[in-house]
Order: C-alpha cells, then structure tokens, then sequence
C-alpha cells in the first residue's frame, strides 16, 4: 500500500502520524493528514488547498485532540486506509507512483471522511474539491466510481 507513493506522499504520512501522536489521537485519520498537506511547502496538494482559500490554520482548528497516541503504534483510520488504497489503485493504473495531490483526489471519493468534513465546514465543497483537482488529472465521474484519465 506504501510502496506506490512517491516521497513526498510517504513523508506527509509520517508527518500525518506525528500530528495526531501531538494532538493525544489514537489513530491517524484524513484530518491529519490534510492539515500535513495544507501545510507542506512546494506541493501540488497545497497549491490545490490554497487555491480553494484553505490554509493549515483553518484545517488545525477544525481537528479535536482525543486519547493518548503513541508513537509506532497509532493506526490509520479506516477512511485513511481507503484513501491509501485508491491511491494504490490509481498508482498501479498509471505504473507508477501516487503523489500528494492524489490523496485529496481519493477523499473526494469519501464524502464521510473527516477531511471532507473540514473542508466543507472551511466553505469548501466535494465538488469545488473535484473541479480543482481535475488538471491534475482526477475526474468525478457522475457514478459513485472513481476515475483517473492519463495527463
């Protein structure tokens, strides 16, 4: 599931898991890990969020701390592990590796995700998301499926 992203989508996990250990959360859900992407510096996921008006402030604002995380031991979500393997879907399609930028493709193919949550409560559609990804080369098909057409 990991091995199909490229660094800079592996380091944002990483960072995602030290921003819910911070937080006290017991696993690492999509709030955090759109917090890391708004927050990530030269990527194409931030350009996208910042597009939208969506900074790392707002996201963070948005993301409750709750128990006591660990480090080694805190758990993807499952709506995280679902992003994960979409991009490992859209990943093996294209023979090659996930970026950033398709993480925040994948939720928006998980309209109950936390992420999706945050966004729409910062003004911020599932649609809106949709259409700013789609010169990056996501489609949201008008069925339930997700699609990824070659750039």
């Amino acid at each position: 599931m990991f091995s199909r992203l490229d660094d800079q989508a592996r380091r944002a996990l990483v960072y995602a898991q030290g921003e819910a250990m911070a937080r006290g959360d017991t696993e690492i859900r999509t709030g955090h890990l759109l917090y890391v992407l708004a927050n990530t510096e030269d990527s194409q996921a931030r350009e996208v969020l910042s597009g939208l008006g969506v900074d790392a402030l707002a996201i963070g604002s948005h993301l409750a701390g709750g128990g006591a995380g660990t480090l080694g031991s805190t758990p993807l979500s499952a709506n995280l592990r679902s992003v994960l393997l979409t991009c490992d879907s859209v990943a093996a399609g294209r023979s090659g590796h996930a970026a950033s930028v398709d993480f925040l493709g994948a939720m928006v193919w998980l309209p109950e995700c936390g992420a999706i949550s945050i966004l729409g409560s910062l003004g911020v559609s599932a649609d809106a998301l949709g259409r700013a990804l789609e010169p990056y080369g996501w489609t949201r098909p008008q069925t339930a499926s997700l699609e990824m057409k070659p750039v």
